[in-house]
Formats: structure tokens, sequence, C-alpha cells
């Protein structure tokens, strides 16, 4: 069986985001991975990240080896998909909660920044940078009350630390950058 992934189209994506986050369908935590040429490659000779990909919510392509493997693999004609910058307009456009954490602090405070001149409308209600403990990220994600985190801590730590959040009970969507 190869790696599962999903050819979204940017509309099918803000209908995904709609469904997940409206109240009927917030009792339950998701994450994302985008899938690269790496990802594929782990995905049958790594179990760890088989478990991680086959348990996200989205799973999407990521760079330009992953459409021409999954071409030449599967047969599919997938396009990339930019869904860290696609989340954040979603998130302008709907006033959706959103915390972000990753980096060093001076790259997370800069980001943050160029976001909201970007995005004016986005409600960030909170960020950290990624170079706390889990435990004081998760603090801070609590206390702040989104609705979806970024995290940028790389992969896959980034997704491993969402779905660890989403067996401690946060349901919320999150969605890996970097």
């Amino acid at each position: 069986m190869g790696c599962p992934v999903t050819g979204f189209t940017e509309q099918q994506i803000h209908e995904r985001l709609s469904l997940k986050l409206s109240a009927a369908n917030s009792q339950t935590g998701s994450y994302t991975v985008a899938i690269n040429a790496e990802k594929i490659y782990r995905y049958n000779k790594d179990k760890d990240v088989q478990t991680l990909i086959d348990n996200s919510g989205f799973c999407y392509v990521d760079g330009a080896a992953a459409v021409f493997g999954i071409k030449l693999l599967y047969g599919k004609n997938y396009n990339k998909i930019n869904f860290p910058e696609i989340l954040l307009e979603y998130c302008a456009q709907n006033q959706t909660r959103l915390f972000i954490a990753g980096s060093k602090n001076s790259i997370v405070n800069t980001a943050v920044k160029n976001i909201t001149v970007k995005y004016r409308n986005i409600n960030i209600v909170g960020f950290c940078d990624g170079f706390l403990s889990f435990d004081d990220i998760e603090q801070l994600i609590r206390a702040a009350q989104p609705q979806v985190v970024l995290l940028a801590l790389g992969s896959p730590k980034q997704e491993k630390f969402a779905r660890s959040l989403i067996e401690r009970g946060h349901c919320l969507l999150f969605c890996g950058a970097g």
C-alpha cells in the first residue's frame, strides 16, 4: 500500500476547514501532514511516520519531488499545496482564533508581524518560540484558547507534538509549517 495523499483544490481545503472548525465538529482534534518525497519514501519503512500520516486529518502534497513521485508511483496528478498560507487566509477571512508556535523568538516575532501585515483581519491569540518545553507551549495554547495552531517545529516533531496534544484532549486543528 502506498502513502495516502489527496489532491486538494484550494476550494476543497476551505470547505474541509469550515467543516472541521464548525461547532458541531470541534469535538476532536486533527493535524496536517505535508507529504514530501522523504515522507513518501519513509511511509513503508518507518512505522511511526506511517502512523502519523495515517492518523492525520489532512495529507497534502508539498514539493515538486512529491508531485513527481506521486505521478510516477501512483499515476495521480496533484498540485503542490501551500497549506499554511491557505490556512492563514482562511483564518483571516473567518476570524478564526490562531496560535503560532515555533522557531527562535526573534523569528516568530517577525513572522507574526509579517502575518498581521499581510492578513489584516487575522486573529492571532498567542504565539511563542519553539524552544520552550512542550509542557510550556501546551499551557500557552490552553490559555490562549485558539481554534487553530500553526506549529513550526520541524517534521515529524510538530506532527508528533500535535498528536500528543490531541491525545490529551485538545480539540484543535494543528498545522505544520516548515
